[in-house]
């Protein structure tokens, strides 16, 4: 219906009065036409046989648009409908759907995620109602892709450092807060610190360590312009972007360990889920093994 309604206007039609214990959508994918048509370019054609006509497959604004409407006539409709639900066919619009939820104040939700041979989509749930607490149902996108348990809490760890290149945790910390400093992360220090382990929570407003080899190749080109002050200073600003939650929180831990010193990094959340973990420690193991060379 373009811009109109999608669930209010038959709330406050044929269903005026009445209420719902759940409202389950799978909106059109698409913006356009022509990302129908390309969307399998690069990759096989799906198993199953697509029988949406174009109508339902694409819609002004795609399935990003679609969802955030359903969210915000929910903010109206409250608990008329006890659970509100939506498939997503884009990774990218389920991680900016969760940050609408959060901007829109709402707290009480639930993810999961669809596998079906080369095919993910992801739901969302969402509720006002006090008789339905999603957020105490387990996160399937965090549970483990071989089991039906969730993920293990053991952490993500590598050794870093010798006991030769740091002879104390104090030295060990000076070289990892070092190698940390590009990536402009919070690091709030932790209770529990001893003469020989450190701990901190560890906060990322932003994917700020990917493709750190381009962003270097970049900055080193912007430092050959000339006048290159107010370019590199443009550039190297981070994004100003809205966020209503971090891309990454995790624990964090330098302790000594074999002769050396071990970062251990625990996953706590944030939709860069334990891959941005594992992105980070790697990151710190390259960064200061460039510095030791």
């Amino acid at each position: 219906e373009g811009e109109e309604t999608v669930i209010r206007g038959f709330l406050d039609g044929d269903g005026v009065g009445e209420r719902f214990d759940f409202c389950m959508c799978n909106p059109p994918f698409y913006e356009q036409d022509h990302e129908v048509e390309n969307r399998t370019g690069h990759r096989p054609e799906p198993s199953a046989v697509s029988t949406g006509s174009m109508d339902e497959l694409r819609t002004e604004g795609g399935e990003l648009r679609f969802v955030e409407k359903i969210i915000d006539e929910s903010l109206e409709l409250k608990e008329r409908i006890t659970v509100y639900s939506s498939m997503l066919g884009h990774k990218r619009n389920y991680d900016q759907i969760l940050r609408i939820l959060k901007g829109r104040g709402v707290s009480n939700f639930t993810t999961t995620r669809f596998c079906q041979g080369n095919t993910t989509r992801w739901g969302v749930a969402w509720s006002f109602s006090s008789e339905a607490l999603l957020y105490k149902v387990p996160d399937a996108t965090q549970q483990s892709t071989n089991t039906n348990k969730k993920s293990p809490s053991k952490p993500l760890q590598g050794k870093i450092l010798t006991s030769n290149q740091a002879p104390t945790l104090a030295e060990a910390k000076t070289h990892l807060l070092s190698a940390l400093t590009p990536l402009a992360l919070q690091l709030q220090p932790l209770e529990g610190e001893s003469d020989s382990e450190s701990l901190w929570k560890l906060v990322a407003q932003d994917n700020t360590w990917s493709h750190q080899r381009r962003k270097r190749r970049e900055a080193m080109r912007v430092a050959t312009v000339e006048s290159s002050g107010e370019l590199a200073s443009e550039q190297g600003t981070p994004s100003k972007r809205c966020r209503t939650e971090p891309v990454l929180s995790a624990a964090v831990s330098l302790k000594s360990c074999d002769g050396g010193w071990t970062l251990a990094l625990s996953y706590l959340g944030g939709i860069a889920g334990k891959d941005g973990v594992n992105q980070i420690l790697q990151y710190v193991k390259n960064k200061l093994k460039e510095s030791s060379e």
